[in-house]
């Protein structure tokens, strides 16, 4: 397709003044310095400081500076001190600098596939 390689990916920017409802899927880079009402999946994610996501964020690796509400799940998460999350995070591995502000749990990814089966459960026994 217009003789690009399907192996080569660029970098998504979502600018400042910029709002999207709906949810984002990329093999690449995103950087958001706007507004997603929704859900976000992405290799490398990266939340400038006016960006701000209203709901999950899925990635290898996550970059917060602005705000999120929802949860994040990441290989390897960095939380810079302008960064404020309301919703838990499941990594692997977290950097989190002084400032940064989260009201939420942090739990290591592993807890999550677990927290999945037990919903599920629960969810199944309430319907009987």
């Amino acid at each position: 397709m217009l003789g690009i390689k399907k192996d080569f990916y660029t970098t998504s920017l979502i600018n400042m003044k910029t709002e999207i409802t709906g949810n984002i899927k990329s093999e690449g880079e995103i950087v958001i310095n706007g507004l997603i009402n929704g859900n976000i999946t992405g290799n490398e994610i990266h939340i400038g400081k006016s960006g701000m996501v209203k709901g999950k964020i899925i990635g290898e690796k996550i970059i917060v500076e602005g705000r999120c509400e929802g949860n994040i799940e990441a290989k390897s998460i960095l939380l810079k001190p302008s960064a404020k999350i309301f919703g838990d995070v499941y990594h692997d591995k977290i950097s989190i600098e002084t400032g940064a502000q989260i009201n939420g749990k942090l739990r290591e990814k592993k807890f999550l596939s677990q927290e999945k089966k037990t919903k599920t459960t629960t969810k199944s026994k309430a319907k009987k």
